[in-house]
């Protein structure tokens, strides 16, 4: 069960990245990627000592490293991605993370209740993120950019 329900956090923390990067549209994809990257390096300092296992190999090792490039190299395109799209098209795309999550867990570790419960929030919210953004979009092509000051 840990290594899916941690999985499914991180989408929670990548939710929360999305959310910084959609806010922050002033600033850069590589400055949103390092925000996200540092505060969910500071978020598990807080758990590392109660989980922490030594790495027995090199080949441990080489596989740390890489989730470490592939995480950093993921948050800066999911970030770039931002810039070219609205979330409501975006998040989709990042609900097959959640997916392969899950397909991993065949292997021995499938989710329990509570983590089915954590994605279907996440799931949830990116839905009603989707419809709000389509509406206020539609009341701004029918009425105008004065309908965005009217909320």
């Amino acid at each position: 069960m840990g290594g899916t329900n941690y999985r499914l956090q991180c989408d929670d923390k990548r939710a929360l990245s999305d959310l910084h990067a959609r806010i922050a549209d002033s600033e850069a994809a590589q400055t949103s990627a390092t925000y996200s990257s540092v505060v969910g390096t500071f978020g598990m300092f807080l758990v590392l000592p109660f989980v922490w296992r030594t790495l027995s190999s090199m080949s441990h090792v080489a596989l740390f490293c890489s989730l470490a490039v592939l995480g950093a190299m993921s948050h800066y395109f999911i970030a770039l991605s931002l810039r070219f799209a609205p979330v409501n098209i975006v998040t989709p795309f990042q609900y097959v993370q959640m997916l392969g999550s899950v397909l991993v867990g065949l292997f021995g570790d499938l989710p329990d209740g509570l983590t089915w419960l954590d994605a279907a929030i996440v799931i949830a919210s990116g839905r009603c993120i989707g419809w709000t953004q389509t509406q206020r979009r539609e009341r701004e092509q029918h009425y105008g950019p004065a309908a965005r000051e009217n909320n």
